[in-house]
This record gives C-alpha cells, structure tokens and sequence, in this order.
C-alpha cells in the first residue's frame, strides 16, 4: 500500500469512527481486533442478561475489553466512571469468580473520538487494578484501535473500510496529516500553550549551524511556546499520523534543499537556509488567503515546524561539542 492510499483508509477509518456510536463503534472495534489477533473472541449479547460485561476478550493471553461509545465523549466523566466500575466489577463477578477465566488485562475501550480521556478515567482505573490485582487496567482509546488498524493486512483494511483507495501519482509529499495538525492548532489555539510546561527548546546552536537568519529565527523561537498543542494533537491521534507528518515534512526539506536557491538568496538578502524555510511554509500554505487569515495560518504551520525542528526532522542537527558563540568570533 503506498503513501496516499494509507491516507486514504486513515480518513475512511477516522470518519467510521467519528460517525460510529454504541453497538455501531463495538462492531467496528471488533472486527478489527478479530483481524489483528485470530484468538480475540467477540461476546454476543444474550437476551436480558446480556455480554456479562464482556464484549471481547484473547482468553490466552488473559485480556478482556468492554466497550464505552456515547454519542458525546466530552461530557461529565462520572457516567464513564461509573461504567466502568460496575462493567469490571460484573466481569470478574461472572467469568472470573463463577467461571474460573484467568482475568489479566481489562482493556476500557473509549470511543474518545479523538479528543482524549478525562483524569477521572485513568485514576479510576488506576484504582481497580489494584483493587483487583490486574497486570493490566488500562483505557483503549481511538487512536490506539487505529494503530491497530493501520497495521492489519491489506485485505483486511479494504474488508472494513468497504472500499479499496486507488493508486494515485501524489508527488513528491502528501501535506494533509500536516493540515490536519495545522487545522488542530487553529481551531485550539488560545495564546501561548497552556500544555508548555517545561521552557521552550533552545534552537540557537541549530538556527546557526543551519545559517538561518534572524526573521527566521524570531518565528522559529515563537513557534517554540506553541508547540504544546502539536504535543496534544499527537497525544490523541496514532503513531502513523506521527511518523507519517515526520515523513511528510522530511520529505519536503530534503527535496527544497536540493533544490538551485541560490538565485532566491541573492535576489533576497537571504540565506539559502532562509529560502528553504520560506519554501515549506509557502508549499503548506493554501493559496488566496487574506493577508489576516495567512499570518495566523503560517503562525500555526511554524509550531508545527517548531516541533519537528527541536527533533531534528528537518534541518541539519549541529555536532554535539558546536558552540555557535565560539563560532560567532572564530
């Protein structure tokens, strides 16, 4: 499967997922936990009595799943808490304690539709799995069943989404996990980032080494107090969309950066470093924007730029004795 048809199923899985609520989301995670593991076993509902608060489990490996998708997954957390208390508690009652099913790993899965879990959630489960002595008592999130997903089999992939994506010749970058995380920082973005906790990465050896100018310099170092909402977005989202939008901007420096800047840098007053920059803002940068909607457009493309800066995704990492001062004055 190539880029952009991963791409494609991603959005297919995401919109299910978004649309999917109660037994129409237990479906869904079902069939993709049968695809991945051909030991997950879906409980069918029996009349009054109904799952015994089991709607899945792997009896090998000790691992049980009931599954939680309200329609709203932001509102009052204590209905979820509640939930989950008595879904355990009816779990160990039935097929651990009358039964005799070794019962390890309780998995709570949360339709969150990509928003997160509330506090209460992890410290209440927290709280049960030393109540009950489990290995494992944990919240399963949308973004982790889509990692499961992204990883079955083709056939499988296609079989859920109902459809199979056509090939198509994308270029050399496909920017929309970019714009997704982009569009995440508009619609979240409030000030500097409440989620910065710690003090902003100090980027003055890189910006150096890479010969960047001061105006690049300013945004990089602002980008910088707001990547804690780069930092959210990916805490709620999958590893592919992770590795995907590192891929994707990598990508795109390296191709800018073999590319002839040198007439841009003279006509400009600029280092060719600058150019590349000023390139990947300009290439995730939609067309016809007012000049109002571009700079604060660009200012959320720069935190995300910021973030895979500060790793070293894009732009080369100086050496690790480089003493950009020391430098300065050689």
């Amino acid at each position: 499967m190539d880029v952009q048809q991963k791409l494609d199923v991603r959005k297919a899985f995401k919109l299910r997922v978004h649309e999917s609520n109660g037994n129409a989301f237990e479906d869904l995670f079902c069939d993709v936990m049968r695809a991945s593991n051909k030991d997950f076993k879906k409980v069918k509902p029996q009349g009054r009595i109904g799952d015994r608060k089991n709607d899945g489990f792997i009896q090998s490996e000790g691992k049980y799943y009931q599954v939680y998708s309200p329609q709203s997954p932001i509102g009052n957390p204590t209905s979820a808490t509640s939930k989950l208390e008595e879904d355990l508690e009816g779990l160990i009652s039935y097929w651990g304690n009358e039964h005799n099913y070794e019962i390890k790993h309780f998995y709570f899965v949360f339709n969150d539709k990509y928003h997160g879990a509330y506090p209460e959630i992890y410290t209440t489960l927290n709280s049960l799995k030393n109540n009950y002595n489990l290995e494992v008592c944990d919240v399963f999130l949308s973004s982790e069943l889509e990692d499961v997903f992204m990883e079955l089999p083709e056939d499988s992939i296609a079989s859920i989404c109902g459809y199979y994506p056509k090939s198509e010749d994308i270029g050399f970058i496909d920017n929309s996990i970019v714009a997704e995380i982009v569009g995440y920082v508009s619609e979240n973005y409030s000030g500097f980032s409440d989620s910065q906790t710690n003090e902003p990465p100090d980027f003055y050896n890189k910006i150096h080494f890479n010969k960047l100018g001061n105006s690049t310099a300013m945004h990089l170092n602002v980008g910088a107090y707001q990547v804690g909402y780069v930092e959210d977005y990916f805490r709620t989202n999958s590893k592919f969309s992770r590795q995907q939008s590192r891929d994707s901007l990598n990508t795109m420096y390296q191709h800018y950066l073999n590319s002839n800047n040198e007439e841009a840098a003279i006509a400009s007053g600029l280092s060719e470093s600058d150019i590349v920059f000023k390139k990947m803002v300009d290439e995730m940068s939609p067309a016809n924007l007012s000049n109002r909607h571009r700079r604060d457009y660009e200012r959320n493309i720069i935190a995300v730029m910021a973030f895979f800066f500060e790793a070293c995704d894009i732009f080369e990492e100086p050496p690790e004795d480089y003493d950009a001062k020391v430098n300065e004055h050689a």
